[in-house]
């Protein structure tokens, strides 16, 4: 096989792509890369030799310690974090379902995307309402 390299540009970042016959194999985000080194060596006072042959794993965990050691609120999404939100996002998929049900028994000539539709926003205004409260 043969490996090639693939520029592509966009008004706020440059990527890298490695490609196998047309097919990505790595994707790598440069800009996030460099800022994410950089950082690395500024906060642990390396050389860029060593903060460019750490796996991009161990610089961005340890990023994540240095920036919590100076005071920020770090968030870090994990896989349980991504289940709960398809869980979530499951549980709200039902509850517009529900309501969109009840507009077409009310209304039995209103089509099934429209009363989607309809639901979705009375569901979103009853999560702001519940927010204010």
């Amino acid at each position: 096989f043969t490996l090639f390299p693939r520029w592509s540009f966009s008004l706020r970042r440059i990527t890298w792509t490695w490609w196998i016959v047309n097919r990505p194999l790595v994707f790598l985000s440069i800009d996030d890369s460099i800022e994410q080194v950089a950082l690395y060596m500024k906060q642990a006072g390396r050389s860029a030799v060593e903060a460019w042959n750490m796996p991009m794993g161990a610089i961005l965990w340890l990023n994540a310690c240095f920036l919590k050691m100076e005071g920020s609120e770090v968030a870090i999404w994990t896989p349980m974090d991504d289940q709960v939100f398809e869980a979530h996002k499951r549980t709200r998929y039902q509850n517009i379902a529900k309501i969109a049900d009840e507009l077409q028994a009310e209304t039995p000539i209103l089509p099934r995307d429209m009363a989607f539709a309809q639901a979705s926003v009375q569901y979103w205004e009853k999560v702001v309402e519940s927010q204010k409260a």
